[in-house]
């Protein structure tokens, strides 16, 4: 399953404001998710630091290699305001981001 099915399957059931559905230990497990990427500890998470995650991650192996994925694709829809990171502007995209990758890590 990719991030973005994951995405519009939560649209589609009408959950909103993804601060408000995690729950306390999804967010932790997202803060400690976000450290983890977070190889400078710049409180940013660059392309290349999510590349990396994610090429290391045995969880996204099928995601990688679908012919479906494109890492244009995932940074023009989760770096919203177009700057190479994943920032404090980019907050609820962030946790989307973080939180579909806590889920395709249970699948």
């Amino acid at each position: 399953m990719d991030i973005e099915r994951i995405d519009s399957r939560r649209e589609e059931s009408g959950e909103v404001g993804v601060s408000a559905m995690l729950t306390k230990d999804s967010k932790e497990a997202a803060a400690a998710m976000f450290r983890e990427i977070d190889k400078n500890k710049s409180e940013l998470l660059s392309h290349g630091e999510i590349k990396s995650y994610m090429k290391a991650s045995l969880w996204a192996e099928s995601l990688l290699q679908s012919k479906d994925f494109h890492w244009k694709d995932l940074f023009d829809k989760y770096d919203s305001d177009e700057d190479g990171d994943i920032t404090q502007v980019d907050t609820h995209s962030r946790h989307t981001l973080l939180h579909a990758f806590l889920h395709l890590r249970t699948l």
